[in-house]
């Protein structure tokens, strides 16, 4: 959602963001493929509400 809202918003100038996006999306699929389990910053993932 991140990657569609930032393309939408800023168009060209977000392709540093998505890129990062993609890369971490990458990653995250890779280790739970070999871990079966969440990279610890999607297990550790707290919501904060809206300050």
């Amino acid at each position: 959602m991140s990657i569609t809202a930032a393309e939408a918003v800023y168009g060209q100038k977000s392709a540093s963001f998505v890129k990062k996006m993609n890369e971490t999306l990458e990653y995250h699929t890779a280790y739970v493929r070999e871990h079966g389990t969440d990279i610890d910053i999607v297990k550790n993932w707290k919501w904060e509400g809206i300050k």
